[in-house]
This record gives structure tokens, C-alpha cells and sequence, in this order.
């Protein structure tokens, strides 16, 4: 099992730009592409966003459904709640496209 340390990959605490996202997404796509377990380490990160975890962890649901749930292990998640939300909502706006349909709706009923 690999373990992608997500700190070393972008070189900072701070998880919080779309870049970073498909920087770590693209460090995982070889593992999903050859079916293999991974550790996706959170360990040292301190901040998160949607667009970060939308472009990673969101973004490899999406595109290996049925690798996802069974093959990734998250890590270093316990205690940062904030965090905890951002990864689950990626994972569920990826694996439910209800969701994103219903979130774009309300998005978009704000500014009509």
C-alpha cells in the first residue's frame, strides 16, 4: 500500500488552492489506474478547501467510482473537523451528481 504524504506533495500546511488539488490527484492517478491501495495523508495539514479536495479526492471519485471507496485510506483527518467536512462533501458531490445538480440550482436561483 502506497502513502502519499499530501504535505510533501504541495509543500505546505496549507491545502487550499485548486493547483494543489490536481497535484496530489495526479499523484495518485497511476496507483487508481492499476487498481492499488493507497494512504492518502493528511498528517501536518492544518487547512483545507472545497476547491483542494474537489480536485483531488473529489475528482478521483469521479473518475475511478468503483476504485475509490474500497482502495483509498484516509490518514491524519482526526481532530480537524473543518477537514473532515471539505474531503466528505467532495466525496459526495463526486459519488452523487444529485447533489452537484441541486447545489448548482441553489447557486444559481441566488443570483437570478
Amino acid at each position: 500500500m502506497k502513502n502519499i504524504s499530501i504535505i510533501n506533495i504541495i509543500g505546505t500546511s496549507n491545502a487550499i488552492i485548486q493547483a494543489f488539488g490536481i497535484n496530489v490527484y495526479n499523484e495518485i492517478l497511476p496507483y487508481a489506474t492499476r487498481n492499488e491501495d493507497v494512504i492518502l495523508d493528511f498528517t501536518g495539514i492544518s487547512n483545507v478547501t472545497s476547491g483542494f479536495c474537489n480536485a483531488s479526492i473529489g475528482k478521483l471519485y469521479a473518475d475511478f467510482p468503483s476504485y475509490s471507496p474500497s482502495k483509498i485510506k484516509l490518514m491524519g483527518l482526526s481532530g480537524n473537523e473543518i477537514a473532515i467536512e471539505k474531503v466528505q462533501s467532495a466525496i459526495d458531490l463526486a459519488t452523487k451528481p444529485e447533489l452537484s445538480k441541486l447545489n448548482n440550482e441553489i447557486i444559481s436561483d441566488l443570483f437570478n
